[in-house]
């Protein structure tokens, strides 16, 4: 069965895209062809028959309180410490409210929405990342494997170790979420640290999380003005 909830972390700063666009609104609302970016995304998860959508807010929430009277079943969370603490703790927020099966992105992804038409067989019992070939666009995060299992995320791997790019698109099972928060009080410093690599961490470790590569879908992670152009250009077409 296909999971019914999706949480979308939405509530960092920006800084780079700010500074590079000079943009002043959230990077998950800016604009794409008159459409706020998160639009999409809520789009493609209800076209992939996902009914509960959990935004993880912070920096200027008050802007996203209209999507609530926009969409249906749109739960907005407010992180009081978008700016002293990683994406981590924003994931965090949720480990008691979404008890299911559940999508997770970033809120500053471009993709078409068959990215999330994943075989059958890959959503029963699953915890898994979606992965791709490296895009022509520099800020990629490299993933290592070891027979399906993720192992490492970096933008820094040795070419011999890249098999891969994370996507920021994530399929988790019922529980994960209580397991690796349970896991993360153990590490130092998490709330510094970049909640993919943990969880990278956390699939060596503890619990395995499987790579499912998928080349043949166009997406983008928006951070900055390089990477508007590629959205603009080479992801937003196949959209419209």
């Amino acid at each position: 069965m296909k999971p019914n909830h999706a949480i979308i972390l939405a509530a960092g700063m920006g800084t780079r895209f700010s500074e590079s666009t000079g943009s002043e609104v959230p990077k998950p609302l800016y604009p794409l062809n008159g459409q706020p970016l998160i639009e999409y995304s809520i789009q493609n998860l209800r076209a992939n028959g996902v009914e509960y959508i959990h935004i993880g807010c912070g920096f200027h929430m008050e802007a996203f309180t209209y999507l609530k009277q926009k969409y249906k079943n749109i739960n907005l969370v407010y992180n009081p410490y978008f700016d002293t603490r990683s994406s981590l703790y924003t994931l965090e927020m949720f480990k008691d409210i979404v008890l299911e099966a559940t999508w997770l992105l970033e809120g500053d992804l471009l993709y078409e929405p068959k990215a999330l038409e994943l075989p059958i067989d890959q959503l029963k019992g699953k915890s898994l990342i979606l992965t791709s070939q490296a895009l022509e666009v520099d800020d990629n995060v490299y993933f290592s494997a070891d027979n399906g299992q993720l192992i490492e995320l970096s933008k820094t791997l040795d070419l011999l170790e890249r098999q891969g790019v994370m996507t920021g698109i994530w399929l988790f099972e019922a529980g994960i979420l209580n397991d690796f928060s349970a896991y993360c009080t153990l590490q130092p410093n998490a709330y510094k640290q970049d909640y993919e690599v943990l969880l990278a961490q956390f699939s060596r470790d503890a619990y395995p999380i499987q790579v499912f590569q998928n080349d043949q879908f166009s997406w983008c992670e928006i951070d900055h003005d390089d990477h508007l152009t590629y959205a603009l250009e080479q992801v937003l077409p196949k959209l419209l």
